[in-house]
């Protein structure tokens, strides 16, 4: 193999299944097989989707709980060894403990999956063992890497990585940091949808065509509305203007096998007494889904406890259980979610059913015949989409819809793509008033925001008499998730930035988003450019629901003519310093076992090391707060500290707080 490739492989990152392309030297697009991948289950395969996964989405584990195997092999283990398989790993990322726990997601999980005491994230367990979802994520990317690296016979160190449209920067950061684990060094994002809209060859005009891509895979379900459109200049060359996105993360095909699970174990009168029971009955709810995607009625014949059981369901039984129809499912109407979803990609595109030219959908569930009625629905007016429905359900599909995704993910590398973020950020602001406090959200990043983007600078219009600043990040919840979540805004975490001089700042916060899709921030003080810092990433640890506008008493007024800000004592300092070092070492140790360079951190320490060269820490120990605070913030959101790391050093750095920034009255 070289040394070098100037290839970048094409990942569709998937809660079951994983695919991937790559496009090589002559332009043409390849899949990526997986090595090794002659296993044939017990269970026989039901169709070509079914054969055709190469990178099924999930790890087999040792007793002792050491990976063992990755894809289809460790899938077929789930049956006989389900408490050492582990799958659905995308849904664990970006989220707390207690939020799956309370909405039920984590039971239909057999193997074990336990809060992490400091973050309260989630930790899964398996032996002496305990992995986070990103280092198992890490895995799966490492097998397709290996495998593609040995079938190209070159190294790959770039990567672009499909992401669902909906995923804010908490969820997306956490693929990023998976992917860099696995050993890419290059990496760049794109949604879903639009990978896909990518990947389908159909005849495109320069006119831009209003297009919905209806994407419903096992994990998700994913509306994207957006324009289609050929460069005028360029007949080769294509562009996907996002204008909406939305979804539901709790809309897939797992979601489906839960409650086909439920109508087996119903019609056959099984009992699930233990995690393999459980799994072994996904596994055919699994298979049913598929045989019901293709056929209107089936008896499906399988063993189960030791006994042979016949199981007969039709397209009633299927939609009865998506809509939660029977007495024993009383979740949500998934079809009906899933017309709610799509009309409001439409509505809030500012467009309607009739409007749309183009519908192109991906994902194995949207065979399913009751989503073909649902569509129907919504396109009752429009000619020109039933048609496409009709064409696309009697199997005249130019694309694969299982590796679409993957396809599109590496033609884009020298595509244009017009992508938006659909959730806002911003921070929570301040007015003040004769007798009240009101604080509410000041969104700096508009939802439905094109990246890369950056924010003009806002001028914060407060003071802190003490000289350090908390600015509190909020999320800006799109109009499709108010209801589901129950609020507005998500509070993401605190950023800081401390000055010299308070009654001498003009602090400017800028907020935007890299290439990655990843949250920057930048906050400078304008009468003093020295003083300032950059954010990168979202932590995870921190994520709370909020709606404003809050209201608070307002203090008694403060002669600021009096108000003095006390330097700390030399001892504090001292002890600050020391600690400031210990923890540099840490860092740095930590850069230099990280599988990948890590230049934004090295240069973090670098800035760190330059203050505290100068001389007199008691003139730099704002500075230093500062670039500190920034440089655990971003080896946290690189993936170099674990939430455990983050928070300890954290909660180390608020301990010197109240020590280091103090005021008196004269």
């Amino acid at each position: 193999m070289s040394s070098h490739s100037e290839f970048w492989i094409g990942i569709d990152f998937g809660t079951y299944n994983s695919s991937a392309a790559i496009k090589t030297r002559q332009g043409t697009i390849e899949i990526i097989k997986s090595i090794g991948n002659k296993y044939r289950s017990n269970i026989p395969f039901v169709s070509k989707l079914e054969r055709y996964k190469e990178f099924p989405s999930f790890l087999s584990f040792d007793k002792d709980g050491s990976i063992n195997g990755v894809g289809m092999a460790s899938k077929e283990k789930m049956d006989t060894d389900s408490e050492f398989v582990v799958w659905g790993i995308k849904r664990l990322l970006g989220k707390m403990y207690k939020e799956l726990k309370d909405s039920g997601e984590l039971d239909r999980f057999p193997y074990r999956i336990r809060p992490d005491k400091k973050s309260g994230q989630c930790l899964v367990v398996i032996g002496d063992k305990s992995y986070t979802p990103v280092q198992l994520c890490s895995e799966i990317f490492k097998k397709i890497k290996s495998d593609a690296e040995i079938q190209i016979k070159e190294n790959l160190d770039s990567i672009v990585v499909s992401v669902p449209a909906y995923y804010d920067p908490l969820r997306v950061t956490p693929i990023v940091e998976a992917a860099r684990l696995a050993g890419f060094i290059h990496v760049k994002t794109i949604p879903e949808p639009v990978a896909a809209a990518l990947a389908f060859h159909v005849d495109i005009a320069v006119k831009p065509a209003k297009v919905i891509v209806f994407d419903l895979g096992a994990g998700t379900l994913d509306v994207t509305a957006g324009y289609l459109y050929r460069h005028p200049d360029q007949k080769d060359e294509f562009m996907f203007e996002v204008m909406k996105n939305t979804g539901d993360p709790r809309l897939g095909g797992i979601d489906m096998d839960d409650r086909l699970l439920r109508v087996i174990q119903e019609k056959c009168q099984l009992s699930c007494d233990t995690p393999s029971d459980k799994a072994a009955l996904r596994r055919i709810a699994e298979i049913v889904k598929i045989q019901l995607s293709e056929e209107p009625k089936i008896e499906h014949v399988f063993h189960f406890a030791g006994k042979e059981h016949r199981c007969t369901l039709n397209q009633y039984d299927l939609k009865a259980a998506l809509e939660g129809g029977s007495p024993q499912i009383t979740d949500k109407n998934l079809l009906e979610e899933s017309r709610r979803q799509i009309m409001s990609a439409i509505e809030e595109s500012g467009w309607s059913p009739q409007d749309i030219e183009l519908l192109l959908m991906i994902g194995g569930p949207t065979k399913l015949p009751c989503f073909h009625e649902v569509l129907k629905i919504i396109f009752q007016s429009n000619p020109a989409v039933l048609q496409q429905l009709e064409e696309f359900y009697s199997g005249s599909e130019t694309v694969d819809r299982m590796t679409a995704v993957s396809i599109g993910a590496a033609m884009s590398v020298d595509r244009r793509v017009d992508d938006r973020v659909p959730h806002g950020h911003g921070i929570e602001d301040l007015e003040i008033s004769e007798d009240q406090m009101i604080y509410r959200p000041n969104i700096l990043v508009p939802r439905d925001s094109a990246y890369p983007f950056k924010s003009k600078p806002y001028m914060i219009q407060w003071i802190n008499l003490h000289g350090l600043f908390e600015f509190k990040i909020i999320q800006h919840v799109p109009k499709s998730e108010i209801q589901q979540f129950g609020y507005e805004y998500r509070f993401m975490g605190l950023q800081k930035f401390a000055v010299r001089n308070p009654h001498m700042c003009m602090v400017a916060f800028q907020m935007g988003y890299n290439a990655n899709k990843e949250l920057e921030v930048n906050i400078t003080n304008a009468l003093n450019p020295n003083e300032s810092v950059k954010y990168v990433g979202i932590n995870q640890s921190t994520c709370i629901g909020m709606n404003y506008p809050l209201s608070v008493k307002r203090p008694p007024d403060m002669d600021k003519s009096r108000v003095k800000k006390v330097m700390p004592s030399a001892e504090t300092i001292e002890k600050f310093i020391k600690w400031v070092q210990t923890t540099m070492g840490f860092v740095q140790r930590k850069v230099d076992n990280y599988p990948i360079p890590q230049m934004m951190i090295t240069q973090l320490l670098d800035e760190v090391n330059m203050l505290l060269r100068k001389g007199d820490p008691k003139a730099e120990y704002e500075g230093i707060y500062t670039k500190l605070n920034s440089l655990i913030w971003n080896s946290n959101s690189r993936g170099l500290l674990t939430q455990n790391e983050y928070i300890e050093l954290t909660n180390h750095l608020a301990e010197f707080e109240g020590e280091l920034f103090r005021i008196s009255l004269k």
